[in-house]
């Protein structure tokens, strides 16, 4: 679990850093094929973390995070899907 967590922060940290190039999809995406790589973790996991930061955020404020990265943004942005893991990893 705490294995997951770090990847899921550090997935974050690496989207929103390096600025997707096509928006919305792409960093969706980015952050499922990621998520799944780093670890082992089922597609719908991953996408279920993302699903919930989306309908926290909305796709237009998760891009213009990408786009235009704040380190206190995007740390509260990280914990929000750390504290999504264990719900999705129930599903």
């Amino acid at each position: 679990m705490k294995k997951i967590k770090i990847l899921v922060f550090a997935l974050l940290m690496c989207a929103i850093a390096t600025g997707c190039s096509d928006k919305a999809s792409k960093l969706r995406t980015s952050f499922i094929d990621g998520c799944k790589g780093g670890a082992n973790v089922p597609t719908s996991v991953c996408s279920c973390i993302y699903d919930h930061l989306e309908a926290d955020y909305g796709k237009d404020r998760l891009v213009e995070m990408d786009e235009h990265p704040n380190p206190t943004a995007n740390m509260r942005l990280a914990e929000k899907a750390m504290a999504f893991v264990p719900m999705c990893m129930k599903k």
